[in-house]
């Protein structure tokens, strides 16, 4: 249920200052720990990590295989499970945009197998040239704040302001 809550904070579903987001705080929508993996907003490069749990009974050993987007690499890590039954084990995969057109969706999959089962998990994933909060707000006749920018991209990034700003030594009237 927090997991669900932090979710719906990091999409802006529920506002910053929803009892809920006040309690349980906000997450990256792409940490929610679902089967499928999806990223909205790849710029460079982002690391995801995934918790399963064995159902079976007994311990299994699962070997990834990983079908990457087109013009991503997927790196998984680690690439072998060993789970009792029961328990539970982590991995890490990590995307990192190397031609995918900003913008658009690219797909792939991961598969977990043990030479009997196989377990498959969806990769949507949208490279971005930037990553940034679509607005930045303020209160009061002075002051600044930081803003969290990511480039999906090597080389110089531009930026302007945009809106009602305070020019250095400008006099109210």
């Amino acid at each position: 249920m927090i997991d669900w809550g932090r979710f719906l904070c990091g999409t802006g579903d529920l506002a910053a200052s929803n009892t809920i987001c006040r309690i349980v705080g906000s997450a990256d929508p792409s940490d929610l720990n679902a089967p499928n993996i999806a990223i909205g907003d790849l710029a460079g490069n982002q690391t995801v990590t995934r918790t399963v749990t064995n159902v079976g009974i007994k311990r299994s050993t699962y070997t990834a295989h990983i079908a990457a987007p087109a013009g991503v690499t997927a790196t998984v890590s680690p690439t072998t499970l060993t789970v009792a039954p029961g328990r539970t084990a982590s991995y890490k995969v990590t995307f990192t945009r190397t031609t995918a057109a900003f913008g658009s969706y690219v797909t792939g999959a991961l598969t977990w197998a043990d030479g009997t089962h196989s377990v498959r998990s969806q990769l949507v994933i949208r490279p971005v040239g930037v990553r940034a909060p679509a607005t930045v707000t303020g209160s009061g006749a002075s002051g600044s704040t930081t803003v969290s920018v990511k480039s999906g991209f090597t080389g110089t990034l531009s930026t302007s302001v945009a809106g009602f700003v305070r020019r250095p030594n400008a006099r109210p009237r």
